[in-house]
């Protein structure tokens, strides 16, 4: 399992719909990759593009696919912003 650095390691939880990983001040690779895959599933479910989610968001539409992937950390603000997109 690899581990990535986080400066404010949050534990976000809605219904236990959506769940970043802690571990001792660490969030998982895996819970990157499974938090973007849950964050794609909203999306998609809800019947919107990344680009009309990234503008919402006030990022980009490339780095929304990258949060999917698995690839881009999530802040607690951010998490809690989908959440409330999602109402999850």
């Amino acid at each position: 399992m690899n581990f990535t650095d986080i400066q404010s390691p949050q534990v976000i939880e809605s219904n236990g719909d959506i769940a970043l990983i802690e571990r001792r001040g660490f969030v998982t690779s895996d819970g990157m990759v499974e938090l973007g895959h849950r964050m794609e599933t909203y999306r998609k479910k809800s019947g919107i593009l990344q680009s009309e989610l990234a503008k919402k968001l006030g990022v980009t539409q490339p780095m929304i696919s990258r949060i999917e992937r698995g690839e881009i950390r999530l802040n607690g603000e951010l998490i809690v912003t989908l959440a409330s997109l999602f109402s999850i």
